[in-house]
């Protein structure tokens, strides 16, 4: 009788493995670069010239909708590089990455597994708001290639850090507000952060965008997230760039008036200057931007390039909302 329930056993792992019930493989969006609830809601109007919350629903089901698409797509690059079908998981599992579900349904949408890879990682690099999320997840997928479920991991964030993002995000948005221009907002917000936080390679939550606003310090991919987060909710579009220079790195790309520049946070901070600070690709050749990111635009904006730092140099944060060091 053992014997048989033995082989009863092997024989039932066996049909589960043969329906694909069981395959996954753990997966990573980024390389190593240390070297939030979004539900469904309506959608931007169409003539709609403020940035689109990540909570609105991305389906778009007319013509007024798809131009609400295109306008979501300002903000949001990487929802841009997907099909249509892709474009319905990615609002999936923002919603599911939200609300840190542990287990993700995406099997009614029928996407295949190299499909899921791709939504993921344009989710995570279109959303810094995300932070809770660590960029690990598990995909399970059937025999024929279907992804049925994406199982992520998250960061343990405590109440306290929480609250440092909440009170010094408002506080920086709230000097930005004070100014005029896309371009003054810009290097405010550029400086505020480059005086709250300083390179840590050790950071235990360097690729999220906490590690910037609650004193552990980050590397280039936190920096880039902090700022990306911070610029968007201004309504200036902010992209994150996954590339390589002297190493798997990440920096911005930032859309003002005339055109696209690059700002590299993590090196102007590191170097004390803003010698990479609103920079044209023929400016940083030794930035390649890889994978996804090679599809973003061209740096090539002509009016801010290359401009002077505003009188009075970093910005001084006081109170509670001031710099927390680390170490």
């Amino acid at each position: 009788m053992k014997t048989f329930k033995t082989v009863l056993g092997f024989l039932f792992l066996f049909i589960l493995l043969a329906g694909g019930l069981v395959f996954y493989h753990r997966d990573s969006v980024f390389p190593d670069h240390t070297k939030g609830s979004i539900a469904p809601s309506s959608r931007p109007s169409a003539g709609s010239a403020s940035r689109p919350a990540a909570s609105q629903d991305v389906s778009p089901a007319s013509a007024a909708a798809e131009a609400a698409d295109s306008l979501y797509e300002t903000y949001y690059p990487y929802y841009g590089m997907l099909t249509r079908r892709e474009k319905d998981a990615y609002g999936v599992l923002c919603r599911g990455l939200a609300q840190k579900q542990e287990r993700i349904d995406v099997s009614s949408l029928k996407i295949s597994y190299t499909s899921a890879q791709k939504i993921w990682k344009c989710v995570y690099y279109d959303h810094p708001e995300l932070y809770r999320t660590s960029g690990e997840c598990y995909f399970w997928y059937t025999s024929g290639g279907t992804c049925t479920y994406i199982d992520p991991s998250y960061y343990d964030i405590s109440e306290e850090d929480e609250q440092y993002l909440k009170d010094i995000s408002a506080y920086i948005l709230d000097g930005a507000s004070k100014y005029s221009t896309d371009r003054e907002k810009e290097e405010f917000i550029h400086d505020a952060l480059a005086e709250l936080t300083r390179y840590n390679a050790a950071s235990p939550f360097g690729q999220s965008m906490i590690s910037a606003f609650n004193g552990d310090g980050t590397v280039c991919a936190g920096y880039s997230r902090a700022f990306q987060y911070l610029m968007t909710s201004c309504g200036i579009p902010c992209y994150y760039v996954s590339g390589y220079c002297d190493g798997d790195h990440a920096w911005n790309i930032v859309k003002l008036d005339d055109g696209y520049y690059i700002v590299d946070l993590a090196w102007d901070d590191c170097s004390s200057s803003k010698a990479y600070f609103n920079r044209c690709d023929t400016d940083m050749a030794d930035h390649v931007k890889t994978d996804l990111s090679e599809d973003l635009p061209e740096c090539s904006g002509s009016r801010y390039r290359n401009t002077q730092p505003m009188p009075g140099g970093y910005v001084i944060l006081p109170g509670k909302a001031g710099r927390r060091t680390v170490g």
